[in-house]
């Protein structure tokens, strides 16, 4: 055994860079697989650890989405009236709960000193509680049904050093207290559940519990078993009937009003896959399953392409090692004996990949690539990740030696030691199809990619019916917002900037996945639509253009019930007439003086829907103003000096203010982050696509070794009858040319259903041409053949004369 190793390393000694190749292949190819299962696995699992979560449903219904999805909002009587009188529900309550967009500051005051912490707060009734299973460290749910009260998670009252009974606020100055930490709930809730991101929560009590216009409340119910779903559903439609049946003179309009008020329960399980729920991200975070599912088979194929390599490593040393190997066998060495100890060296080597492999993953830990995941990659946090990726390391070691160990050892000794090799036709039928799958899945991966990255640039130079050009947005402090008392002041000092020319204000972000909406009977059929609250000049200023009708005017602010504008999608779907009047904020009717053009108020992934631009007039009890700001620059000015500008004339008015809050960032730069997941995906995929190509090159490398070594005589022969050797390259080449050909003529179809689903997920898509196809295989053939004549070149210039002397 002893001079089996030495041979073994003298042959890694001799072929230096195919092995060091090998080895960080391999490495390489682990270390993506491990990080890859830390973010799919992390996905799959999503809210699937949450006690009982089988058992817990969210109710939905179409009573508030604007297209033919279902919306997870319920008016807080009908739902307690649909849930009451059920035999088989254990616990319910509503929780609506906030992403990070809707996160705030909150100052803490200590003497003369104020500390501040961010997060959001979100909304429970008493009973989401029970339904999730809340176990309580400190303090209980009685606790927080005082005004001002709020619980809190362990982890994250001990990070912002908080305990039961401190007390908090909204203002940068400490006071006053506003807020009061009643109760903390322990960490019992896994990262990947909508729950483990939970850091505070209000208890809402009563709020709303008679309002039967107000449809912004998620509820939940847990079942006393998850067969129980048709059972309640039923209960909860026959109860909406019972109540509405009376008031409607018709039994033909109740089937219209069922549709929007019969109840569809979703498992929690589901809701981070869920895509027929509308907003659905404002009651769990969402993943993309077609994303994860990409991501998973790219892992497996990464290391399938590993396994491919590590048996072409093997074969590509039979025909240096074959007489050494056989020399044994004349000395009386079994077989048996020989094939255990390859299979040991191949577990050697994949050990060493396998350590070299986890200092990839410490050092991606430590880099700002590992942003890129939603899950820490720490291995002490995947154990069973890691286990699962070295028990596949040494089955790979095991499966991608077995045979080449075989083989080496089949040749009759006398054969052997006389140094004539070929490969038998078998031998290579099976390494053209392992080279031929490297290619296919290569090709099929960098077709992917590009049309990926592709849709990304796709939508951030889309035109979508406004002017985003030299435009700044943020969320500005309450005082300053518009119609408030400083708002005056604010906007005069902005305007003696000469590089500012324009400002306008909303409620909220021009493009977002949601936003409020509101819903009537307009003529006869439901009218939900979505509303955005603006200030008079907001059309003009984000140049969207008026297409009927008039724009708002400076006048309409001081309207008694406020003015309204729907778009051209609002007016083919409901009819719409100008001048009549539609539904306010207060309570009262406002008239419709116009409408506008479409535009993607929110990100391509989504359609066009029924939208309202809403102006207040001069009732201005709602909220604390428009405080979303957007100012348009100068063509060519300096945009981080302006907002260095806007910032400081925040503070010249509002010296309180927490600059952390402000939010300033170009609007490009605010849509972008509209596109996270889209980004991540094609940087993930980018990366492990550009692994799986130079694993497989590497893998030519190691075919084209195996050839050279094997066909020296032949070469040999040819060179002394003349053949040129630009001749004998091209021989050598034509082969993998095939293969490169073959291996696209499978790939592009598949790749193209690939594609195709993956862009059928955006309402709009980047065209995609036949040039996109032309042009990879023409760049993977060239890389193809690139590398198969430059290793060839070193064994066809030999002397011919030193490859025929052993013949």
């Amino acid at each position: 055994m002893t001079q089996i190793f030495k041979n073994f390393f003298s042959t890694l000694r001799h072929y230096k860079a195919s092995s060091a190749l090998n080895i960080l292949g391999m490495a390489v190819s682990f270390a993506a697989f491990y990080i890859i299962l830390t973010q799919v696995m992390w996905s799959f699992g999503y809210n699937r650890e949450v006690g009982d979560s089988d058992r817990i449903f969210i109710m939905t219904s179409h009573v508030t989405s604007t297209n033919d999805l279902r919306d997870a909002w319920y008016c807080r009587p009908l739902a307690e009236q649909m849930i009451q009188g059920a035999a088989n529900v254990e616990a319910y309550g509503c929780a609506t709960c906030f992403g990070k967009e809707f996160e705030h500051y909150y100052y803490v005051k200590q003497g003369d000193a104020v500390r501040k912490f961010a997060t959001t707060c979100d909304n429970y009734s008493e009973g989401a509680f029970a339904v999730f299973g809340y176990e309580w460290e400190q303090g209980s749910v009685s606790d927080l049904l005082h005004p001002g009260a709020v619980a809190m998670s362990s982890s994250f009252a001990k990070e912002n050093g908080l305990k039961v009974g401190d007390s908090f606020t909204e203002n940068p100055t400490g006071e006053p207290e506003q807020y009061r930490v009643a109760a903390i709930w322990k960490d019992k809730f896994q990262p990947n559940s909508g729950l483990g991101s939970r850091k505070m929560i209000r208890c809402i009590g009563d709020e709303g519990i008679d309002d039967y216009q107000e449809w912004s409340y998620s509820y939940y119910v847990k079942l006393t078993s998850a067969d129980e779903k048709e059972n309640f559903e039923q209960h909860a439609n026959k109860v909406i009937k019972e109540l509405y049946a009376p008031e409607i003179e018709c039994q033909e309009d109740l089937e219209p009003l069922m549709e929007q008020l019969g109840l569809t329960l979703v498992s929690y399980e589901n809701l981070y896959y869920q895509t027929d729920i509308a907003r659905a991200s404002m009651v769990s975070r969402q993943g993309n399953r077609t994303t994860d599912t990409t991501l998973f088979v790219i892992a497996l194929l990464i290391i399938g392409i590993c396994l491919i390599n590590f048996f072409n490593f093997f074969f590509a040393l039979v025909p240096s090692r074959v007489r050494s190997v056989n020399t044994y066998m004349v000395f009386g060495t079994s077989r048996a004996t020989l094939i255990i100890n390859f299979i040991a060296e191949a577990v050697g080597l994949m050990l060493l990949s396998l350590v070299l492999a986890f200092v990839i993953v410490k050092v991606f830990i430590g880099s700002s690539a590992s942003d890129m995941l939603f899950t820490s990659a720490e291995i002490s946090h995947n154990a069973g990740i890691a286990l699962l990726t070295a028990g596949i390391a040494f089955a790979s070691a095991i499966l991608g030696s077995v045979y080449p160990a075989f083989y080496i050892t089949s040749f009759k000794p006398a054969f052997a030691l006389k140094g004539s090799f070929s490969s038998s036709r078998a031998g290579r039928v099976l390494r053209n199809v392992l080279i031929g799958t490297q290619f296919t899945v290569s090709i099929a991966l960098i077709l992917c990619t590009i049309v990926i990255r592709m849709q990304n640039e796709y939508m951030m130079n889309y035109d979508m019916g406004f002017d985003k050009s030299y435009l700044i947005t943020g969320r500005m402090p309450n005082p300053l917002a518009w119609w408030n008392e400083k708002n005056q002041a604010f906007e005069d000092a902005l305007r003696k900037n000469p590089d500012i020319k324009e400002i306008t204000w909303a409620s909220g972000t021009v493009v977002a996945d949601q936003r409020m909406s509101w819903g009537r009977d307009v003529n006869g059929k439901r009218a939900n639509y979505e509303v955005l609250p603006v200030a008079w000049n907001f059309p003009q200023v984000m140049g969207i253009k008026v297409v009927a009708g008039r724009d708002f005017s400076i006048a309409d602010e001081q309207s008694e019930n406020g003015v309204i504008m729907f778009n051209e999608k609002a007016l083919k779907d409901f009819d719409l007439k100008l001048n009549s009047l539609s539904f306010g904020h207060n309570g009262e009717n406002a008239e419709i003086i116009g409408i506008f053009a479409n535009y993607n108020a929110k990100p391509l992934q989504y359609k066009i829907e029924p939208m309202a631009l809403y102006l207040f007039g001069k009732d201005h009890s709602w909220r604390n103003g428009l405080n979303q700001l957007y100012v348009r620059t100068a063509p060519g000015a300096n945009a981080k000096e302006i907002m260095n500008y806007i910032e400081k004339s925040v503070m010249e008015l509002s010296s309180n203010a927490d600059p952390d809050c402000f939010e300033l960032s170009l609007f490009d730069e605010k849509l972008a982050q509209r596109y996270t997941k889209e980004s991540r995906l094609s940087t993930l995929i980018t990366i492990f696509s550009i692994i799986a190509v130079i694993l497989s090159l590497m893998g030519v490398f190691g075919i084209v070794l195996f050839e050279a070594q094997h066909r020296q005589r032949e070469i040999a022969i040819r060179r002394v009858l003349g053949t040129e050797v630009k001749d004998i390259l091209c021989m050598i080449n034509r082969r993998f040319a095939i293969i490169v050909i073959l291996s696209y003529a499978v790939a592009a179809p598949v790749s193209w259903i690939i594609i195709d689903r993956y862009l059928s997920t955006f309402a709009y898509r980047t065209p995609v041409s036949i040039g996109v196809f032309v042009a990879v295989l023409i760049i993977v053939l060239t890389l193809t053949l690139g590398v198969v004549t430059l290793r060839s070149l070193q064994s066809v210039r030999q002397n011919p004369i030193n490859n025929l002397k052993s013949e």
